[in-house]
């Protein structure tokens, strides 16, 4: 922001004065477009060649009473702020300044603020207009409503693949990527395949980006999944393993939505995690389970917990959501659950679950510093760890360390 001092401006009666003044203020104001502070020194230029005829009872205290009858707050809030800003200057020079000039000063005050106060609105309105997001959303709802407009889409948007549900990954250095195919390069590989373009109208829509290019998932499990791991120099991952080696931001381009209730225990002092035999060897999470038709998400919770370790919810908090993998169509609502301090036994349901514990403070410290290569010990065995940053378990997990660390001792 340009800031001039308006010193120079206020001199005890000339009328030249004024649109210096204007002009200096329309800088001080917080308007740094040389342009508007050239309109308001015009502004300022007739208003100093013609002096306001004011009665001789208008005077300055009048004048500042005036700021306090306009019914638009933003205005004179705008109008106050103005002159607590500039109340050194005006302070310095009231004794110097003629009864016209301190006028002139006020109004200055209060054409600032009212560009100020216009200004701001019609930015936000601008704003809103010009909103990336909200002309995302629209154009996503346009896919989603005309199957014409979405298969025409479908000619100039990219593809993630899929090989019976595991996406296609690249690896480049040590991260992996999920590779957006274009149409062009989609036809190329079906070509080589010996297939038609019909399979690129099996795609689904899972999202866009900023700039309105739609991004589809497209399962090639009928083909011959070799012939494009070689052509594109890539392999098909299992989707669970994708999901803890690629980047945050490419995550959620392999889910989608519908309601799924994920929860981590606690009995105040301990959190209690859980492993499935298909989980990488050593890892832990919170509970999870589908929805039920006409189910709640307060009855899912309790209903889960209940089934899969046998405690009952006292009470629970609302964390955040995630998507679970696509094409699984899963909302994932994270919350955290508090059991009775008398009522920690743990009853394990084994058709479920493979283990399920209570882990302290100080071991879940350590789990989080550990990832799926670290937790190998010299014996074989897996010290625990936990699902990782881009996961909503993790940020659940986090949240309940955070907890415990901010609680007085």
């Amino acid at each position: 922001m340009i800031q001039f001092s308006c010193d120079c401006c206020l001199s005890s009666s000339s009328r030249n004065s004024f649109p210096q003044l204007i002009f200096c203020l329309s800088f001080s104001s917080g308007i740094a477009a040389f342009p508007t502070a050239l309109l308001f020194a015009a502004i300022g230029c007739s208003i100093g060649s013609r002096p306001l005829q004011l009665r001789r009872k208008q005077t300055s205290e009048q004048l500042l009473s005036l700021l306090f009858i306009p019914p638009v707050q933003e205005l004179r809030t705008g109008i106050l702020n103005l002159i607590l800003q500039h109340s050194k200057t005006f302070c310095a020079h009231s004794q110097m300044a003629t009864n016209r000039g301190r006028d002139s000063y006020l109004w200055a005050l209060v054409m600032a603020a009212i560009y100020q106060a216009v200004y701001r609105r019609a930015s936000s309105l601008f704003c809103r207009f010009h909103s990336t997001y909200v002309k995302k959303m629209r154009y996503l709802n346009e896919l989603k409503e005309d199957d014409g407009f979405c298969r025409q889409a479908q000619t100039s948007g990219t593809f993630y693949l899929f090989h019976n549900l595991s996406p296609f990954l690249q690896k480049v250095g040590k991260k992996y990527l999920l590779p957006q195919l274009s149409a062009a390069e989609m036809k190329r590989i079906l070509e080589k395949l010996k297939e038609t373009e019909q399979w690129i109208e099996k795609s689904v829509l899972i999202g866009c980006s900023d700039e309105h290019v739609p991004h589809f998932a497209l399962d090639l499990g009928a083909l011959e999944k070799s012939v494009i791991e070689s052509e594109l120099q890539g392999s098909f991952t299992d989707l669970r393993k994708a999901l803890f080696v690629v980047d945050v931001k490419d995550s959620p381009l392999l889910a989608s939505m519908s309601p799924v209730v994920i929860t981590l225990v606690s009995d105040g002092s301990r959190c209690l995690l859980t492993r499935q035999p298909s989980f990488p060897q050593g890892m832990y999470t919170a509970l999870s389970g589908f929805c039920d038709l006409g189910e709640s998400v307060e009855e899912a919770l309790r209903r889960e917990v209940a089934e899969e370790v046998g405690l009952e919810v006292q009470s629970f908090l609302y964390s955040a959501s995630q998507h679970w993998p696509f094409p699984s169509s899963c909302l994932m609502i994270a919350c955290h659950a508090l059991v009775g301090g008398k009522q920690t036994e743990i009853s394990m349901n084994s058709l479920e679950l493979e283990e399920a514990r209570w882990f302290g403070l100080e071991e879940v410290l350590e789990g989080l510093k550990r990832d799926h290569t670290s937790s190998k010990q010299d014996d074989g065995s897996f010290l625990p760890w936990f699902p990782p940053k881009q996961a909503i378990a993790h940020k659940l997990i986090n949240e309940w360390v955070k907890q415990q660390t901010s609680r007085p001792t």
